[in-house]
């Protein structure tokens, strides 16, 4: 009797390890289908919104479509022009605590009150940074209500050499970063901009 039960015990045993490695073997399938559905989706929403700020045929609309593609991969973004020695605003998406727009494009702070913001131009790349206003500016604080815990990301917009702008995206809405999205969106919108300067060069000198 007792051989009778081992017997019983031990087929039980194998029949439960077979069912184990098909529930794990089918849940590893699954899984790796979902992720590469995923990345496919993921990399599918990053063409099309490179191909937007492609379809622009100026400065001003391509930095329009820039702010309004990387809210895609952020919860909220903001673009400044560089003037030198200050920065003016000029649009900002997503969630969280906004300026109207005229309000905004009206705002404007001396770029060394912003070490954060300084350091991006004077590198020519992107600096992560908190929401303190030593960091971004007292103007900024109070228009977007950044915390001093806040994470910012402060990115460049270079033509060449020259630094025509800043883009600030944050996790306003606990939305994630997505900080490569975001850098590969600002990179088409630099490519582009100079794709745009130098055809008009070429047809005027024709």
């Amino acid at each position: 009797v007792q051989q009778d039960i081992d017997k019983l015990c031990d087929g039980f045993v194998d029949g439960l390890q077979a069912d184990l490695q098909q529930f794990v073997t089918s849940s590893r399938e699954r899984s790796t289908r979902a992720a590469a559905e995923a990345r496919t989706s993921g990399l599918e929403s990053l063409a099309e919104a490179i191909r937007r700020i492609r379809a622009e045929d100026s400065v001003t609309a391509i930095a329009t479509t820039l702010v309004d593609t990387a809210v895609l991969y952020c919860g909220r973004a903001i673009l400044l022009i560089n003037k030198g020695d200050k920065m003016l605003g000029f649009r900002s998406s997503g969630n969280g605590l906004q300026p109207e727009a005229d309000a905004f494009q009206r705002l404007t702070f001396g770029t060394a009150s912003a070490a954060a913001v300084a350091h991006a131009i004077d590198s020519r790349d992107m600096v992560t940074t908190t929401g303190v206003s030593s960091n971004v500016s007292s103007e900024l604080v109070e228009a977007f209500n950044y915390a001093e815990a806040d994470r910012v990301y402060v990115y460049p917009l270079r033509l060449r050499d020259k630094v025509l702008a800043v883009v600030l995206v944050d996790e306003a809405g606990a939305t994630p970063v997505e900080p490569a999205a975001v850098e590969v969106l600002i990179s088409a919108a630099e490519a582009w901009i100079e794709a745009i300067g130098s055809r008009r060069k070429t047809a005027a000198a024709a």
